[in-house]
C-alpha cells in the first residue's frame, strides 16, 4: 500500500506536492489599506507575509482509485456477460418454438 496525502479528491505522493497544489490556488487579497497579501514560495517553503506556512494533510492510498476502477469494471463486465447469456438463451428458446411451429 503506497501512502500519499489527500487534498480534495486528489492523492499526492508527497506532502510538498500536496502543499504546492493547495497553496498555488490561493487567491491574493487586498487589505483595507490597499496592500496586496498573497502566499509566496521561496527557499523551498511557502510564506504568507513573513509567516511560514506549515500544512498537514490526511493520508490516502494512491492505489485506491485504481482498485475501485477495477471493481467497477468487474461489475459492468458481469452485467454484460449476464445480458449476453440471457440473449443466447432467448435465441435458443425462440428457435425451438419456431421449429415446433414448423412441425405442426
Amino acid at each position: 500500500m503506497q501512502q500519499g496525502y489527500r487534498v480534495g479528491g486528489q492523492c499526492f505522493a508527497t506532502s510538498e506536492e500536496a502543499s504546492d497544489y493547495k497553496l498555488s490556488m490561493v487567491v491574493p487579497t487586498i487589505t483595507a489599506d490597499g496592500s496586496l497579501k498573497t502566499v509566496v514560495y521561496q527557499n523551498k517553503s511557502w510564506y504568507y507575509g513573513s509567516q511560514k506556512i506549515q500544512l498537514t494533510f490526511p493520508e490516502c492510498d494512491q492505489n485506491q482509485p485504481f482498485e475501485e476502477g477495477v471493481q467497477f469494471g468487474a461489475v459492468i463486465l458481469t452485467l454484460f456477460v449476464i445480458a449476453y447469456a440471457f440473449r443466447q438463451v432467448k435465441k435458443i428458446f425462440w428457435h425451438s418454438i419456431v421449429e415446433e411451429g414448423r412441425r405442426d
